[in-house]
């Protein structure tokens, strides 16, 4: 209390003292410092959140990413399986194709030989008009003519005391039966016996 009377007996005089100069300063500066501590303190800790948000994002996206990376991985691996599948179905196509095409040029080959010997037959047979003459006027006229035509060379064969079976005339893009290339063979095999 002796301090506080001291204190007040020095304020009466109207002259602070150096030391109350100093403290009253201190206490502004303390006081701005208080105040200004809060804003501080909030920018401070608004900073740190906010670089704890983008890093939380950041990590969240890196590993979205990562799953994005991965299933595009998978996709291009699987895609790349589809392509050497695509590429292996392509050549088996291709080469399907060519012995289909080997096969059918075989067979026309075949069909012409058998044209051939049928048509050697009836002219020996003396027999027109030949299967040749027949195959040359169905692939000039419509099917429905030919099959027209191709009955007639029964009755001619008939006609002319024949007993053996000469062959309706058949273009080439008509299909044959069974029953026709049968009888084709068996004319074939007759006239080479004889």
């Amino acid at each position: 209390m002796d301090n506080d009377r001291e204190h007040d007996a020095e304020a009466d005089d109207g002259t602070p003292s150096k030391a109350e100069l100093a403290r009253a300063k201190l206490k502004v500066v303390a006081h701005y410092a208080t105040i200004a501590f809060a804003p501080v303190v909030s920018v401070v800790a608004l900073t740190v959140g906010v670089i704890a948000v983008v890093n939380n994002q950041s990590q969240a996206e890196r590993a979205q990413l990562a799953e994005l990376a991965a299933r595009v991985d998978s996709l291009n691996a699987s895609l790349g399986g589809s392509r050497a599948e695509l590429e292996a179905l392509k050549f088996a196509v291709t080469r399907d194709k060519a012995l289909h095409a080997e096969e059918r040029k075989k067979l026309d080959e075949q069909d012409e030989m058998i044209v051939q010997s049928v048509t050697r037959l009836q002219i020996k047979l003396k027999m027109t008009p030949t299967l040749e003459m027949q195959l040359q006027q169905a692939a000039s006229s419509p099917v429905a003519v030919s099959a027209v035509s191709a009955p007639a060379a029964v009755p001619a064969a008939a006609a002319s005391g024949n007993k053996e079976t000469v062959p309706a005339a058949v273009p080439k893009g008509v299909d044959k039966t069974p029953g026709q290339v049968k009888s084709l063979k068996e004319a074939i095999q007759k006239f080479n016996g004889k």
